[in-house]
């Protein structure tokens, strides 16, 4: 009888932490803005994994730029 081994999910399929100056990379926007728009719930809040540094989820910083490609103006028109 042989073991099956433990299936694990691909590196792509595990969400990953960022740090404040990922985030702000990733983003374009700095560290005050992001506290801004977290005061506003506009932006995700972060986790203390290790008790004392924040950590943004990966997946939900990529939802929050999403959120903002999707409500930007198609046209110039719009933009008006």
């Amino acid at each position: 009888m042989s073991k099956q081994l433990a299936s694990y999910p691909s590196r792509e399929e595990v969400d990953r932490f960022l740090t404040l100056k990922a985030v702000e990379k990733r983003v374009g926007i700095g560290k005050t803005r992001i506290y801004e728009l977290m005061a506003q719930q506009k932006f995700p809040l972060p986790i203390k994994p290790g008790g004392w540094r924040n950590m943004w989820i990966a997946s939900e910083v990529e939802a929050f730029i999403e959120k903002l490609m999707a409500a930007r103006p198609t046209s110039i028109i719009e933009r008006r």
